[in-house]
């Protein structure tokens, strides 16, 4: 026997120290005495010679001592909470309550979680743990903790938009001794996790059955538009259902189907915006008939150009789609000489190569630094430069180097480059130079093709997505961003609109079951009738020595 509330030192120490207190108080009894008095003034003398209760004599009514002690020791042992030495079954019980989106309606993950309560505290809490079913899978109840804090930690768990994780859980159980897994949730998620002869034994707990069909979105995501379209977007659809058509959805925008239930959006305006994806027929499983996605935003980036900026660079600006020429005080970039005037914005700025040794100087602000060279070269177009040729041309070698953090980017390069009898001018290295430069400084709006619920962000450095963004470097976040459940979502203070958009999800919502399977309890529940059974007793021998008090057969 073991004891839930206090350990078995304790619970006897507290026996023995209630059975010495009941004995102590039996001595101390009532103890009549007949006194015969002359007179009435004598009262006060004789009670002080004879006092009513007293310590020692002989030991009377050992029946009403004996009532009274079991009667204080079932309600000791109550208070203890006692329950069996070992698990119902060999080994450790784990507990797993799946609150993904499986269990959203129908009051099914309300029933699981009663069970699970239930269930838990029929085995005893050293040989049990209770497990949620989340991103984190967090910890409900570690062994040994008493089973009456359960119903309070459950108490605010709601199920969450995101693929269950129930089966990647499950094949990283420690194989190291027995264990049980007692699975509270879908039908579908634990026949397609369960696989017979493994060393881990799961048997169902309560589970949800599948819905009579299910059509959802399984796939959702944005590139640039195919039309060419500086600022638009295409908008990715997949649907569960081949058979569903263009009409099958509603969405803002020219659809246009794919074949196989695969359809697109096309020219979205890229204005940073949320579009939403709905199936306009709904079914019994409503978690994946909506799904939304953020459009990043592609509106031209607002350029100056000042006296004295070379003609190439002010071509390479006007031809490209992505900017627009605008005055000072409206712009988001600069492009200005070394001797003009510096605003507190974002500029490429025109150096004398006889001032400056280095063709090529990159400012950040602070915690923007620390970035590999290839990662610049990149970010600013220079990889393909022809280095070799621009040094035979300007008769000095081309350098790129990191200048003083400051509080906005800049871009320094030699004006000399840009001068029109200059084969860096006349090759392709230059406009793509100016494009990359100018949204680099511009720090665009970070591109996410695609956020879904359960998974990580996808790595779009190239497209200046979220993994390149220095908001999530100076978090030492990188690529590392899990996106646990679908909805809005904040990352590094940048927004994120995640869908649930799961193929397997949708398949198990609908999934055909087996052959149902008989439930495995916890094994008895003992634990469960012990306390309620202890107070019962208790009752019954309180209302016996009142019954007897009133017979006048107890003092």
């Amino acid at each position: 026997m073991s004891f839930a509330t206090w350990s078995v030192p304790v619970v006897v120490a507290g026996g023995l120290a209630i059975v010495a207190l009941l004995y102590a108080l039996q001595r101390l009894r009532v103890h009549r005495r007949r006194v015969a008095l002359a007179a009435a003034p004598l009262w006060l003398q004789a009670a002080r010679a004879a006092p009513p209760r007293v310590l020692g004599g002989p030991f009377r009514r050992p029946l009403a001592f004996l009532l009274a002690l079991a009667i204080a020791l079932a309600l000791w042992l109550a208070a203890s909470r006692p329950e069996p030495v070992g698990a119902p079954a060999a080994g450790v019980h784990l507990f797993y309550l799946d609150p993904s989106a499986l269990m959203t309606g129908g009051g099914s993950f309300a029933q699981a979680r009663a069970a699970l309560t239930r269930e838990a505290a029929a085995v005893p809490a050293r040989a049990r743990t209770v497990y949620l079913g989340d991103a984190d899978g967090t910890l409900l109840l570690a062994p040994g903790e008493d089973g009456a804090l359960l119903p309070a930690r459950l108490g605010d768990v709601r199920p969450g938009l995101y693929p269950s994780t129930f089966a990647r859980w499950l094949a990283t159980r420690d194989r190291g001794a027995p264990v049980t897994v007692h699975y509270f949730g879908h039908r579908a998620v634990f026949e397609a996790a369960v696989r017979p002869g493994g060393d881990v034994r799961v048997v169902p707990g309560f589970l949800a059955d599948p819905v009579a069909s299910n059509r959802g979105i399984v796939e959702l995501g944005v590139s640039p538009a195919a039309s060419g379209a500086w600022d638009r977007a295409d908008v990715l659809v997949t649907l569960s259902d081949a058979a569903l058509g263009a009409d099958a959805l509603r969405v803002p925008g020219r659809v246009e189907a794919l074949g196989g239930g695969r359809f697109v959006v096309r020219d979205v305006p890229a204005t940073g915006q949320t579009l939403t994806v709905v199936l306009r027929q709904g079914d019994g499983f409503a978690a994946d008939d909506r799904a939304s996605i953020l459009i990043p935003d592609r509106r031209p980036v607002r350029v100056a150009i000042g006296a004295g900026v070379p003609a190439t660079i002010a071509r390479a600006v006007r031809i490209d789609p992505a900017f627009r020429i605008v005055a000072l005080g409206a712009a988001q970039v600069v492009i200005r000489t070394a001797d003009a005037s510096a605003p507190a914005l974002p500029s490429l700025v025109l150096t004398d190569p006889a001032r400056e040794a280095a063709t090529f100087v990159v400012t950040t602000p602070p915690g923007e630094g620390d970035v590999a060279l290839a990662d610049r070269l990149d970010a600013l177009g220079l990889r393909g430069i022809d280095a070799a040729g621009v040094a035979d041309d300007l008769g000095r070698p081309v350098a790129l180097r990191e200048g003083v953090p400051a509080a906005a980017r800049s871009v320094a390069a030699w004006r000399t480059l840009f001068a029109e009898r200059t084969g860096f001018a006349r090759s392709p290295a230059l406009p793509l130079f100016v494009s990359q430069t100018l949204r680099w400084l511009a720090a665009p709006t970070p591109w996410v093709p695609y956020a879904k619920a359960g998974a990580r962000l996808p790595d779009q450095s190239a497209l200046y997505g979220l993994a390149g963004d220095p908001a999530l470097r100076s978090q030492s976040l990188g690529d590392g961003v899990y996106l646990s459940s679908a909805g809005p979502a904040k990352v590094a203070d940048r927004d994120v609109q995640v869908a649930l958009a799961d193929r397997e999800t949708s398949r198990l919502a609908s999934a055909r079951p087996a052959a149902a399977a008989p439930v495995d309890g916890a094994g008895g529940s003992v634990p469960d009738l012990l306390f309620p059974v202890l107070l019962l007793f208790a009752a019954v021998l309180l209302a016996c020595e009142w019954r007897l008090f009133q017979r006048g057969w107890m003092p």
